[in-house]
């Protein structure tokens, strides 16, 4: 598990981090805020598995509203992670469990 403050994320904006899952192997992943909207999603784009980001901490579009894949320009919803424009149109991005506890987001690993 991997604890972010809640206030070490902008409204709106992302954190990025790494976690281990449970057979040990290392997945990157990211918190994105919208409001009272928080999610957690692995940092992979469904089209070529490429990061999404292309900076650190760097997953929304200019207008904060989607999430980017700035390889191919692919644009997420930040709600679910479905993806409604580009070449993965329909598919979606993996979501990660996570929970809040004292203003800290909570991310448990894939199993």
């Amino acid at each position: 598990m991997i604890s972010i403050p809640l206030s070490d994320i902008p409204d709106p904006g992302a954190k990025a981090f790494v976690i281990e899952n449970a057979d040990g192997t290392l997945v990157s992943g990211f918190v994105v805020r919208i409001g009272p909207l928080i999610r957690a999603y692995v940092n992979s784009c469904p089209h070529t598995g490429a990061p999404l980001n292309w900076q650190e901490d760097r997953f929304l579009d200019y207008s904060k509203t989607d999430i980017l894949c700035t390889m191919h320009g692919a644009r997420f919803t930040p709600e679910t992670g479905h993806c409604t424009m580009g070449p993965c149109k329909g598919k979606r991005l993996t979501p990660l469990p996570f929970e809040i506890s004292n203003e800290t987001i909570l991310v448990q690993p894939l199993s």
